[in-house]
């Protein structure tokens, strides 16, 4: 028998369960010759083979690269700085990797077509290539199904292919799949695909409606509401107001794809109850709010501590203007601050960091071919 295990890093001795996976590959064989690839694509930086019961000589083993075909990158670093050009090349090579066929959280460990990820490099696609193949085909997946065996009516799997069984779905993902169809629109001007996601975008509505409350915020949220890998994921109930951001922004998105007037009027609606309620005296959002003696109630204990916000006003004084993306939570925690380089996203994924790599090389140099990258929404800071 002989073992092939492997890892991307090393500390002291391999740990090829270091991700909660097992990066093993166990080849049995009899006494012969055998020329054998694996079945699956893997990603190593080393590899350490074991062979059990007798000896086993390997000769010729090599690794094949699997990636986005390095000729439809047209986008060319023109700038002079040397460090950046090095951070460009290193941000290509992370968008090769994790888009073969669709879009993937990572080219080694899931391999999962993940929904939010997906909105960030799909503008790494458009950068790079001038193109937008790939994102038609992944938001295509998510309108082939007649419907998703282990979910609500109207939900969407957080992703795709490769969806859960255990029913497990996150609802933050499905509204960025609408914001995400409002940008694939503006960047190609394809309406026949957009116009073919109506019904299953106007579904995915129609299971949100029940839960929203007297106020038009959705309230007690089902399943994994997912905001980032922060403090706010525990801050989730029983109103999100970052959730309830992502969903004025879904509404908008759905009433401006189809000439819906009253989604966007109750996007607008929606966007100043937010305000109103989320708001703090310090300037700052709160996270949530609670439902007690049934009344809806802002969570103190989810607003930013008084030290902490004297703190980041000294780390931004001198900024001119707040910046508001579509990562609901950089609003949230009202600390995205920028001058001429836009802010990394406090809830990046690792697309997403490709994407602000690949937007800050951009701004550095100002001439990467076909860098059409998009409008930083502001407004002006308090």
């Amino acid at each position: 028998i002989l073992y092939l295990t492997f890892d991307e890093v090393i500390h002291g001795t391999l740990n090829p369960f270091r991700m909660g996976t097992s990066n093993i590959i166990r080849i049995g064989v009899s006494a012969g010759r055998y020329r054998l690839t694996t079945a699956e694509p893997y990603v190593m930086r080393y590899l350490r083979l074991s062979a059990k019961g007798r000896a086993i000589t390997v000769r010729d083993l090599r690794l094949y690269h699997i990636a986005f075909p390095a000729t439809h990158i047209t986008a060319r670093f023109a700038g002079q700085d040397d460090a950046m050009h090095r951070i460009f090349d290193a941000a290509v090579e992370t968008f090769r990797a994790n888009t073969v066929d669709i879009y993937m959280d990572c080219p080694s460990r899931e391999r999962a077509g993940w929904l939010c990820d997906s909105f960030f490099t799909s503008r790494v696609e458009r950068v790079l290539t001038g193109r937008s193949d790939v994102e038609r085909a992944f938001l295509q997946n998510f309108l082939l199904p007649e419907h998703f065996a282990f979910l609500p009516d109207g939900m969407l799997p957080m992703c795709y292919p490769s969806d859960h069984n255990d029913r497990t779905f996150i609802p933050n993902w499905a509204m960025w799949y609408g914001v995400e169809m409002g940008e694939y629109l503006t960047r190609t001007g394809d309406r026949a695909f957009t116009d073919s996601a109506r019904e299953r975008l106007y579904a995915l509505l129609a299971y949100f409606a029940p839960f929203e409350n007297e106020y038009g915020l959705l309230e007690g949220l089902k399943s994994w509401v997912f905001v980032e890998w922060s403090k706010s994921n525990e801050l989730v109930q029983d109103v999100s107001f970052a959730s309830n951001m992502l969903y004025a922004r879904l509404l908008d998105t759905c009433g401006q794809l189809y000439g819906d007037s009253d989604l966007t009027g109750k996007a607008a609606k929606l966007r100043a109850t937010i305000l109103d309620m989320s708001m703090t005296e310090s300037g700052f959002f709160c996270d949530n709010a609670l439902r007690q003696d049934g009344k809806l109630v802002p969570n103190p204990a989810s607003t930013m501590p008084s030290s902490a916000i004297s703190s980041r006003r000294r780390a931004i004084r001198g900024c001119g203007r707040r910046c508001c993306m579509t990562s609901a939570t950089t609003v949230l925690r009202a600390g995205c601050i920028r001058r001429s380089i836009p802010p990394m996203p406090s809830s990046a994924t690792t697309c997403g960091w490709i994407y602000w790599i690949v937007t800050v090389a951009a701004r550095r140099c100002t001439t990467i071919s076909r860098a059409t990258l998009p409008t930083w929404r502001t407004r002006p800071a308090r």
